[in-house]
């Protein structure tokens, strides 16, 4: 895995459901994902937009990845936690060398 991009604070009350997001991530690039083969990888990027934060999460290496037929429990979690919580969004884009998310959150949410 390689980060890159902008340290920013993110308060207390905002960690937990930051984490608990990007602890999703992770757990399905290792179960479906780039992380379940030797080959695989992920480049997880922030970028500072002044007023936004965005996150991009890509996967490559891994194998082919399609949409789920339907919105599990995880995804429901990172959905209502960025668009409830966080005021942002959540795009996936299922491309077939892998899967790249991105997370747009207003910075004043997680301070």
């Amino acid at each position: 895995m390689t980060t890159r991009g902008s340290d920013l604070p993110v308060s207390s009350n905002a960690m937990t459901g930051f984490a608990l997001v990007v602890h999703e991530f992770v757990t399905n690039a290792a179960k479906y994902g780039a992380l379940s083969t030797d080959t695989g990888y992920v480049d997880l990027e922030c970028r500072d937009y002044g007023d936004t934060l965005e996150l991009v999460w890509i996967e490559r290496g891994g194998p082919s990845v399609t949409p789920a037929d339907k919105e599990g429990f995880g995804t429901r979690l990172a959905r209502t936690t960025i668009e409830g919580q966080f005021g942002g969004e959540i795009v996936r884009q299922w491309h077939p060398e892998g899967l790249v998310i991105r997370l747009v959150v207003p910075k004043g949410r997680l301070q």
